[in-house]
């Protein structure tokens, strides 16, 4: 049985006012600009990028879980996701 992510509507929402706002818009595509450094400062108070930066910290461990879960399946450990030499 696959596990669902569940991230409530509220904030998906805010983060999506987030995703589609033309100031942050700019600052993902060009973070070393000197506007995105000047914005960073209002990002830390705006409540639409909170949001943003928790869902995709959230989604982000959501699937880095079920990789590791997947390669405990597959592989028997979780050996298999390192694939440097030993």
């Amino acid at each position: 049985m696959s596990e669902k992510l569940h991230i409530p509507i509220g904030m998906r929402l805010m983060a999506f006012v987030c995703r589609i706002c033309p100031c942050c818009i700019i600052t993902r595509h060009w973070p070393d600009s000197w506007y995105a450094k000047h914005f960073s400062k209002v990002q830390h108070h705006c409540c639409f990028c909170r949001a943003y930066k928790e869902v995709r910290q959230i989604r982000i461990a959501f699937e880095s879980e079920q990789a590791e879960k997947l390669a405990v399946k597959n592989l028997g450990g979780t050996e298999g996701m390192d694939r440097r030499p030993k």
